[in-house]
């Protein structure tokens, strides 16, 4: 009779093991999935918006504070797109992305415009890209159980 019990109770653990296993995996599933598609608009974002940003301030009429100002309005709708990446990001990935994308924001308005800027513009888009693609290899529990560090500077 003991055996029994000890069997059923073994088969009751093991079905409450193994449905939070699987609500951990397809959480984790889902959430590469979110952050991939969230990173993914946020590149294609950046890209459109530096583009505008170049037509606008070498094409666009009138004077150069008003283009300027089209360029700025066009960097602050990226911000829908930086904060919602933000959110999937780990705590020093998402300081580098709001300095990243500041970069090219001043970039593309200072004196000169984009052009005499391509090197630098060039390689911040670079470091955006490798900060965005080390960010999908975190560990999705990494983000929710940060190291003891982190929290204390939190």
């Amino acid at each position: 009779m003991p055996t029994e019990y000890i069997a059923g109770l073994s088969a009751l653990l093991g079905a409450f093991a193994g449905a939070a296993l699987t609500r951990r995996t397809e959480y984790e599933k889902w959430l590469r999935q979110e952050r991939a598609q969230a990173f993914g608009l946020l590149i294609n974002e950046v890209h459109e918006t530096r583009l505008f940003a170049t037509n606008e301030y070498y094409e666009g009429e009138g004077t150069e504070q008003e283009r300027s100002t089209r360029v700025t309005e066009a960097f602050t709708k990226l911000g829908r797109h930086v904060g919602v990446a933000r959110l999937y990001m780990s705590n020093d990935g998402r300081g580098e992305l709001s300095e990243l994308v500041q970069g090219l924001w001043i970039n593309c308005t200072s004196q000169g415009g984009p052009a005499s800027r391509v090197i630098q513009l060039k390689a911040q888009m670079e470091r955006l890209q490798k900060l965005l693609e080390g960010e999908l290899s975190v560990l999705p529990w990494s983000l929710r159980f940060p190291k003891r560090t982190e929290r204390r500077s939190q």
